[in-house]
């Protein structure tokens, strides 16, 4: 997990990876990049995801 792209490791800024997509950095670390090994398995995404979205909801929620 990484607030940019791999080689810019350690900079800070607008990330152009993502304004190629479209999507402007709105905030400064707004963005996260993942990356899974060569031996990661569909249910490896999947568990990502569900905790991901489990840390997001509970952000949600301190948040308000």
């Amino acid at each position: 997990v990484s607030t940019g792209t791999a080689c810019s490791s350690g900079k800070v800024g607008e990330s152009r990876a993502i304004r190629a997509m479209g999507r402007l950095n709105e905030a400064p670390g707004g963005a996260i990049r993942v990356s899974f090994g060569d031996n990661a398995m569909p249910g490896h995404v999947e568990e990502f995801l569900l905790a991901w979205l489990k840390i997001r909801r509970k952000s949600i929620r301190s948040a308000a």
